[in-house]
């Protein structure tokens, strides 16, 4: 059996999951380098190499998805915004969705997490950090943990900071099993 999807060639990234019904989920990232937008489209394949379902997500490019215990999907990756003129940034985000590619949540990384809550106010405005996440998993007890990289400053004391060197350090968000979205801000 082969399958060959019907979306444009200029993507960026592919994933591939199975949901609780057997069905193969193949996403397709795309993004605008100098506009800072966008999207990804999901298909889903029946075992019989059928489409059956496509649905096109805005705003983020999907790097992972992982099924979750109660059947629902989470898509994970990044967001990518144009802060100012001349700067692109990312911002590690995520969806969940049912089986009919319904929006139960989403969420995106923001000034009020870390690393960022943690940089003086000025860097923070001025030279935001980018993140990604590129994998995920579900624990037995239910929590999801999500890893990928944020784009930072080597040295963060407000002396060194501006002139500091920026890296990608590992990026690691644990997640509350009661509320995928609760997560540990300002900690």
């Amino acid at each position: 059996m082969e399958f060959y999807p019907k979306y444009a060639t200029d993507f960026e990234s592919q994933t591939l999951a199975q949901d609780k019904d057997g069905n193969f989920l193949l996403s397709a990232s795309y993004r605008d380098k100098t506009k800072g937008s966008c999207r990804s489209i999901v298909v889903k394949i029946n075992s019989s190499g059928e489409q059956i379902a496509e649905q096109t997500f805005e705003d983020i490019k999907i790097n992972g998805l992982l099924l979750l215990n109660n059947g629902n999907m989470l898509m994970y990756g990044t967001h990518y915004q144009v802060y100012s003129k001349m700067l692109i940034i990312s911002k590690g985000s995520f969806v969940i969705v049912n089986s009919n590619f319904e929006k139960i949540a989403s969420d995106e990384m923001g000034i009020f997490d870390l690393p960022d809550y943690n940089l003086p106010s000025l860097v923070a405005t001025a030279q935001p950090t980018s993140s990604e996440f590129n994998t995920g998993i579900q624990l037995s007890d239910g929590r999801i943990v999500l890893a990928g990289r944020v784009f930072m400053p080597d040295k963060t004391s407000p002396d060194e900071i501006l002139l500091s060197p920026r890296y990608n350090q590992p990026y690691v968000l644990f997640m509350n099993k009661m509320e995928p979205l609760e997560r540990n801000k300002n900690k």
